[in-house]
């Protein structure tokens, strides 16, 4: 579940950034969006109370384990530094927006999933090849999109 809202995530940002359309200020897309931002929330939150591999290669439950890895980790601080860019903090300042762009990297939680499965090696080669077709494409989009903010500033008015 925690993957799917990342990838609605990384194609509706962008979209919102470069076209700013109607629906975006409707009730319902604001409901969903805020359902989605404590979702990654209540992640984080679960994220200290999930075992860990330890540097020994053993699972730990131990809370100062857990504490050190999951902090020591690059997702971490994307993940809190995403927290402030949800819709209530947008609201206060539109500086908080740019924070909205660590959502996107939410997506790269793909790789550690593909590493993680227990599936055999063959398997494992198409969903990384999918998942490749997949950072393709999010990066076209997202690309597509703020050429789209670009083409527009030069615009004639």
């Amino acid at each position: 579940m925690v993957l799917i809202f990342a990838i609605y995530n990384a194609l509706t940002i962008p979209f919102e950034q470069a076209f700013e359309p109607a629906f975006i200020n409707s009730l319902l897309f604001k409901i969903f969006d805020s359902i989605v931002d404590f979702v990654f929330v209540a992640d984080i939150i679960l994220g200290f109370f999930t075992s860990v591999t330890n540097k020994k290669g053993t699972e730990s439950v131990d809370s100062t384990e857990i504490y050190e890895v999951y902090t020591s980790q690059f997702r971490f601080y994307a993940d809190v530094l995403s927290v402030f860019g949800m819709s209530i903090f947008a609201q206060i300042s539109s500086f908080f927006r740019a924070f909205g762009f660590f959502k996107l990297l939410r997506v790269f939680r793909l790789n550690g999933m593909i590493a993680k499965a227990n599936i055999d090696e063959g398997t494992k080669a198409l969903v990384n090849l999918l998942k490749l077709i997949l950072y393709l494409l999010l990066y076209l989009h997202i690309v597509g999109c703020y050429m789209w903010i670009a083409t527009g500033y030069n615009a004639p008015k």
